[in-house]
């Protein structure tokens, strides 16, 4: 059972690759940091294209991979560092980037709950593809009546650079309180970026 994998003890007798597969599938981490042989739990790339949003959005509306733990709830999840939250108001300004997480709240029993972070990507507002996919999805989420839910924090500047270049997302997003911030400038359609046909498209794909 996975509640039981709390204890190093009984996590080290049953470490499988059976195993390691359903804790990479369900934190959404690297093989090799399971291993132990690298130290960044994820590869965050830059995101250029529009199309990703098609692989965003097949992905949080996904099952869970395992039988016996419940989905209590998903939201995209827009990170930013507090240093660019300095820049200006205007959430689109050139050299504005995100980070955009799925995060998922998974309930096993009535004694453990957690979260995990899928990081989709680095998102450079100043390139319009890259614009466009984060407006569709964010703007997909954050629309009436949706089953996920959209928000928007800005943490360390340190913080913000440890997850691009790959850190575990919860050790960096547990570290002290996040500043909120608005998404409504970001997820402005864009008729320019074309993400007002882009949230079209992927509303016909559900």
């Amino acid at each position: 059972p996975l509640g039981a994998l709390t204890n190093n003890r009984i996590l080290l007798e049953s470490y499988t690759p059976a195993l390691k597969e359903t804790l990479q599938k369900i934190f959404h981490v690297r093989s090799s940091w399971l291993d132990g042989v690298e130290d960044n739990a994820v590869i965050a790339d830059p995101i250029y294209s529009r199309d990703h949003a098609f692989s965003v959005w097949d992905a949080v509306n996904a099952p869970l991979p395992l039988r016996g733990i419940d989905l209590i709830s998903k939201e995209f999840l827009a990170v930013k560092s507090n240093r660019q939250m300095s820049v200006a108001n205007d959430q689109t300004t050139p050299n504005t980037e995100l980070l955009i997480f799925i995060v998922r709240n998974i309930k096993l029993d009535k004694h453990m709950e957690f979260r995990t972070f899928e990081l989709t990507g680095i998102y450079p507002t100043s390139n319009i593809e890259a614009r466009a996919c984060a407006q569709a999805l964010l703007g997909m989420a954050s629309r009436e009546g949706s089953e996920i839910l959209a928000n928007g924090i800005a943490v360390s500047h340190d913080d913000y650079s440890a997850m691009k270049s790959g850190r575990l997302p919860a050790l960096c997003l547990n570290n002290g309180f996040p500043t909120t911030w608005d998404l409504t400038n970001l997820i402005k359609p864009d008729m320019a970026s074309g993400s007002e046909t882009l949230s079209d498209l992927l509303r016909m794909s559900n």
